[in-house]
């Protein structure tokens, strides 16, 4: 018995001498073999040039017309750019991986900031390489007809101009368009509406409803790839429920619930996202033919609900920003 366990013994410890010559050596040498970097190389090659100068225009009015990046390389890269407002502080960035540049800039914002008559600066940035800046200057700032289907942006722009409000039983101050004392920061008028105490009290305070229009301009029936987008503001008000209603062959609701908090957000929404209130598919946007928002309290009967609404457009493919 005792030979049987000393033959089972020899190999295990045979075993770990192995394993610990192998980590010794693996130890020993892993700094010889560590190259210092993850996934592939980033640099543009020795060789890189431009084949097509980065130029883009002096000036642009927005109102009339757009922007077109253009640049040209010898090899593929990956490339950024960058537009800042040097008064605004508003941005929006366009990037990708080819040998050229071709992308179109309508004036619009890649965030709440919007751009103004101003200069911007325009930076290409390419990986390993020395950025190039450019500097264009705003002189007619955009209506965003072009961006999608526009409602309206509260002045005078847009394919349904008018909304008009029709009151509850607890509306309790004016609505309609406004121009002071808070500005949108798409810069003009937006459209107010509120509701609550004082009495009456009611679980209805009205809606602000869109004149009639069309999405065939978008050229889809798919209701993933449209988006509803709005710049929305409750002004601190956290009461509120928002029934938002795509109305057509059918009624579609979403929910906005105000977080208490102040200040403008944009609120975008695919139509998918729209519920039907009575069975049936998802809204077909060829069918969507007028917007609704319907106020009233979330909680309890009577409470505040307030909204500021401005820039209520439909994009195709992405949100508006």
């Amino acid at each position: 018995m005792r030979k049987f366990k000393i033959i089972l013994q020899t190999p295990r410890i045979c075993i770990y001498a192995v394993l610990m010559i192998c980590l010794l050596s693996i130890n020993s040498c892993k700094h010889n073999n560590f190259v210092g970097f993850e996934g592939p190389a980033q640099c543009v090659s020795a060789n890189f040039a431009f084949t097509q100068a980065f130029n883009p225009p002096g000036t642009v009015d927005f109102s009339t017309d757009s922007v077109i990046f253009t640049a040209g390389f010898n090899e593929i890269v990956s490339w950024t750019i960058t537009v800042t407002g040097q008064t605004s502080g508003a941005t929006i960035s366009f990037s990708g991986k080819s040998s050229n540049i071709n992308t179109v800039w309508r004036g619009n914002p890649g965030s709440i900031a919007f751009f103004q008559l101003e200069n911007v600066t325009v930076e290409l940035k390419i990986p390993c390489r020395e950025s190039t800046t450019k500097t264009i200057n705003i002189t007619g700032k955009p209506n965003f007809n072009n961006c999608g289907v526009l409602l309206s942006d509260f002045d005078g722009h847009g394919v349904a101009q008018t909304f008009n409000f029709y009151p509850g039983a607890g509306n309790t101050a004016p609505a309609g368009v406004m121009n002071s004392p808070l500005l949108s920061p798409q810069g003009g008028q937006y459209y107010h509406a509120s509701g609550g105490n004082p009495p009456p009290v009611s679980w209805y305070y009205g809606e602000v409803g869109s004149s009639p229009f069309s999405l065939a301009k978008l050229g889809t029936t798919y209701p993933d790839s449209v988006y509803f987008n709005v710049l929305i503001n409750s002004n601190g008000v956290s009461t509120g429920s928002i029934n938002i209603m795509l109305r057509g062959n059918n009624n579609y609701s979403a929910i906005y619930k105000p977080d208490g908090s102040s200040g403008w957000k944009l609120l975008s929404l695919k139509v998918s996202d729209f519920k039907p209130l009575s069975p049936g598919p998802s809204a077909n946007p060829m069918q969507v033919t007028s917007v609704t928002f319907d106020l009233g309290p979330s909680v309890n009967q009577g409470d505040p609900c307030e909204i500021d609404i401005d820039l209520v457009i439909f994009t195709k493919g992405h949100p508006f920003f």
